[in-house]
């Protein structure tokens, strides 16, 4: 019952998400804000090289900081 939930939800999302990628069109290059907030869950500051995004499909993704001198 719970797996049957989850897929439902999941399904909804991808739905939702389908419906405001044609809205405001794929090839925008402006930063999205509303985008990022139906995409990610958490971004997780490791240390001062790393970060963790969780995404809300599920999917992390562990970015790697490169620190430019002065």
């Amino acid at each position: 019952m719970e797996e049957k939930r989850l897929a439902e939800a999941y399904d909804q999302r991808v739905e939702e998400m389908d419906a405001y990628m044609k809205k405001a069109g794929v090839l925008s290059r402006e930063f999205d804000n509303d985008l990022v907030w139906r995409l990610i869950q958490t971004v997780k500051v490791v240390n001062q090289n790393k970060i963790e995004i969780q995404f809300r499909s599920g999917i992390v993704m562990v970015q790697r900081l490169d620190v430019w001198g002065n």
